[in-house]
């Protein structure tokens, strides 16, 4: 559930845990994977979006 982007509280009450520090201390390390492809995701999109604007501006990368 954590790595289709279920949120943590959604899967908590799913798996009926009678709370959520549960859910986070048997799933956490799942969380750390989910935070680096975020991450990975994000250096991505920021490297496409710095080749978008150089073929837009003649190659002048200017600050946002």
């Amino acid at each position: 559930m954590i790595a289709a982007d279920i949120p943590l509280a959604v899967a908590s009450k799913t798996l009926r845990h009678s709370t959520l520090a549960i859910t986070i201390n048997l799933y956490g390390d799942l969380l750390k994977d989910s935070a680096e492809e975020a991450m990975h995701a994000l250096d991505e999109a920021s490297a496409n979006q710095q080749e978008v604007a150089r073929s837009h501006d003649g190659g002048v990368l200017r600050a946002a």
